[in-house]
C-alpha cells in the first residue's frame, strides 16, 4: 500500500507530491501539515496530532469530507510524525512519501531523516522530499532503483556504522561490494551517466540523497 504523510515543516516538490498522493491509499496529515493538503487541494483520510497548529477551519473542511481524527496529547513520549508513521506501518504500508518534514528546526529535521532507521519501519520504504532533494534509506540485503536525467547528483551517507557490501552501477563511480565508514565522505557527488542507476547494499544502514528531484 503506498502512503503520503504530510509534516508540518516546508513544502516542497509540489508536483510530486500531488502525482503521488492521487496513487497514494493513504493519505496522513500530520497536525499543521494539513495546511499543505489545503495548498495542494488535496483531501487527507487521517487527521493526527495534538492540533496545536492546525487551523481550524481546514480541521473543519476535512472532517466534513470524511478524514478520520486521531487526536494526541500536547505532552507524549512521540513526535506527532513519529505517530503518523506508527499508523502507516500499523495499516500495511510498504512505501510512505514524506512531505514537510525538513527545513526549519534542525533538531526536528535531523530527528525525521533518522526516523525511518527505526527497526519498526523496516517493513516499509520511507521517502523524504523537499524542492532540492529526494532521500531514501537502504537497509541490509537492499537496493534502491533510482530513474533521474543523467547528471543527477546522488550522495551517500552511512549511518549507525559501516556499511559493508555497497554496489553501485549506472554511476560515474562505480563501487563493487564496496564498504562506506560512518563518518566517510567517500560516497559524497556521486552522479549518474545513465538514466537508471541502482544502489545495493548488503549490511548496513545507508541514506541516498538525490539532488534535485523534479529535474
Amino acid at each position: 500500500m503506498k502512503t503520503v504523510i504530510f509534516a508540518n515543516g516546508e513544502l516542497g516538490a509540489q508536483s510530486i507530491a500531488k502525482k503521488l498522493c492521487s496513487q497514494a491509499a493513504l493519505i496522513i496529515a500530520v497536525d499543521g501539515g494539513i495546511r499543505h493538503c489545503g495548498q495542494l487541494d488535496v483531501q487527507p483520510h487521517v487527521l493526527l496530532g495534538d492540533l496545536d497548529s492546525a487551523p481550524q477551519n481546514l480541521v473543519d473542511i476535512a472532517m466534513a469530507a470524511g478524514a478520520s481524527l486521531q487526536r494526541h496529547p500536547k505532552d507524549k513520549d512521540k513526535t506527532d510524525l513519529e505517530l503518523a508513521l506508527d499508523l502507516a506501518c500499523t495499516r500495511g504500508s510498504a512505501t510512505v512519501s514524506l512531505f514537510g518534514a525538513l527545513g526549519g528546526r534542525w533538531d526536528m529535521s535531523l530527528a525525521n531523516l533518522l526516523l525511518p532507521a527505526a527497526m519498526t519501519y523496516a517493513t516499509m520504504r520511507v521517502t523524504l522530499y523537499d524542492d532540492q532533494t529526494r532521500i531514501d534509506l537502504l537497509r541490509d540485503n537492499d537496493h534502491l532503483n533510482l530513474n533521474a536525467p543523467v547528471g543527477s547528483r546522488i550522495s551517500l551517507l552511512p549511518i549507525n556504522g559501516q556499511v559493508e557490501g555497497v554496489t553501485l552501477t549506472g554511476f560515474q563511480y562505480p563501487l563493487t561490494n564496496h564498504t562506506l565508514s560512518f563518518g566517510s565522505t567517500r560516497g559524497i557527488s556521486n552522479v549518474l551517466v545513465e538514466d537508471h542507476g541502482c544502489i545495493a547494499v548488503e549490511k548496513g544502514l545507508l541514506l541516498s540523497v538525490l539532488a534535485d528531484p523534479e529535474t
